[in-house]
């Protein structure tokens, strides 16, 4: 679920992810995966912007024929823009933002596929009152993964490359917050396979023997990689 109060502008570098339920561990690439697969279903390219709309009121009904999508008022779920509930297939908007996803606001499209992340992932509910341990990393918390999951159904990688959090926000249909974010958690992730990459030792030369060039650590991929769909979609 999302809350008024969150400000995704500032992720947290911290690896205990504060929001969510602990679950099964998934890496950034994996997700990217998982986002590939929704993306193809849907015959998207990687320049389109992805179909919030219509994944949350017909997308899932294929899936899970008891799908339910509902608006509620802000009586009902107070500072929550949403929330989800894997369990049993259903998916809440707050009626105001619901109204902004029909009008093409970026931080109510990312809401919406935020929620519809926890569905494709089959997250369960998180306790309000229940705060995560110190010892929960990110990529095993709820929250984290549907928040990228979020980022690579909207922002794809191959789709963004060489453009500003400004030409992400205006092509993809995101705020420009959401795409500054966006830009910095990839930004970090090439830099963490970067010192990987110069943390291997280097062999040592030999005056006899030709030198061997070790191959390509990180060999050219497609764009899209045309993976089997996640068993939960």
């Amino acid at each position: 679920m999302l809350k008024t109060n969150v400000d995704f502008s500032k992720p947290s570098h911290n690896p205990a992810y504060s929001r969510g339920v602990k679950v099964a561990p998934l890496s950034n690439d994996k997700l990217r995966a998982i986002a590939s697969s929704v993306r193809l279903s849907f015959g998207l390219g990687d320049s389109e912007p992805f179909p919030v709309r219509e994944m949350i009121e017909f997308y899932f009904l294929p899936i899970w024929p008891d799908y339910s999508f509902e608006i509620l008022g802000k009586e009902e779920l107070g500072e929550d823009l949403g929330r989800t509930y894997p369990t049993i297939h259903r998916l809440c908007l707050r009626e105001d933002v619901y109204s902004d996803l029909c009008k093409g606001l970026g931080y109510a499209r990312y809401t919406g596929t935020h929620e519809g992340s926890h569905l494709i992932l089959a997250h369960g509910v998180a306790d309000p009152n229940e705060k995560q341990s110190e010892t929960t990393f990110r990529y095993e918390n709820a929250e984290w993964q549907a928040d990228v999951l979020a980022e690579e159904l909207l922002m794809p990688l191959c789709g963004i490359v060489g453009m500003d959090k400004y030409e992400i926000a205006d092509k993809f249909g995101v705020s420009v917050a959401a795409a500054q974010v966006r830009i910095e958690r990839v930004s970090k992730q090439r830099e963490r396979k970067r010192a990987q990459f110069v943390s291997v030792p280097s062999p040592k030369l030999s005056t006899t023997a030709p030198l061997a060039i070790p191959p390509n650590p990180f060999p050219l991929k497609r764009c899209v990689e045309r993976t089997a769909p996640h068993p939960a979609i």
